[in-house]
């Protein structure tokens, strides 16, 4: 192969998504509804994915970090942060949220300035929430705006209150209406996406270079959980 692939993971839903992608026209990107048997089946499907690549075929690695489950987000990290230890290669952890406004993207053309507002449901009557701006900038097209946390629902309305009147914002207010959305429960389908978003970053940060492990520490990336996992 004349061109080195990235890989990407995305356990953060029942849904698995696995892409491989060397951005010059050649890619495979697949999804599975595994449920409770992701961690049964992770291995065998990387397999399948990588089917006539080798390890050495791979210039970088993305992970979904979350929010989403606890169990799947755990496997997801600790499974790239094991390759990118061992290949030495650059690991991007990527939100999950990210790569759900990336995708919508896509899929529903915006203009530059767009505020995606993106909850999904947590536990003990919470809500998972992150905002995100499309941007005209390659090095960063998805400006987070709040990175993802956890808020209770009246403090999310306020939150989205604000934002539509341009209060929480300031100099990055947006004349276009924020765009409120909740994010699916199955998010492989999701997995180009966060590849695309970890492809920019990598790809801006040390210009044609080749980047090893120490350009993207695998030690730096870590699962975003939000909340303990037992009440």
């Amino acid at each position: 192969m004349t061109n080195k692939y990235g890989l990407a993971l995305h356990t953060t839903s029942p849904q698995l998504g696995l892409v491989l992608d060397n951005f010059q026209g050649e890619a495979r990107s697949q999804t599975w509804d595994l449920g409770q048997e992701m961690g049964n089946q992770l291995h065998l499907k990387l397999m399948e994915i990588m089917e006539n690549c080798t390890w050495q075929d791979l210039s970088f690695l993305a992970v979904a970090i979350g929010p989403g489950s606890f169990t799947g987000t755990r496997l997801g990290v600790v499974t790239a942060r094991t390759l990118a230890q061992q290949l030495d290669l650059p690991l991007i952890g990527i939100s999950s949220f990210a790569a759900f406004a990336w995708w919508w993207v896509y899929e529903h053309p915006l203009e530059f300035g767009q505020i995606l507002a993106l909850h999904t449901p947590a536990q003990r009557d919470q809500l998972f929430v992150g905002i995100y701006q499309l941007t005209a900038d390659p090095k960063n097209p998805l400006k987070t705006l709040l990175p993802d946390m956890v808020m209770t629902p009246p403090e999310w309305q306020e939150k989205l209150q604000g934002l539509e009147l341009g209060n929480e914002l300031g100099d990055l207010a947006s004349t276009l209406p924020v765009i409120s959305l909740e994010v699916s429960q199955n998010l492989g389908m999701t997995a180009p996406s966060l590849l695309d978003l970890a492809y920019h970053q990598q790809r801006f940060s040390k210009g044609e270079a080749t980047l090893t492990g120490r350009d993207f520490p695998w030690s730096l990336v870590l699962p975003f959980y939000g909340q303990h996992p037992v009440a």
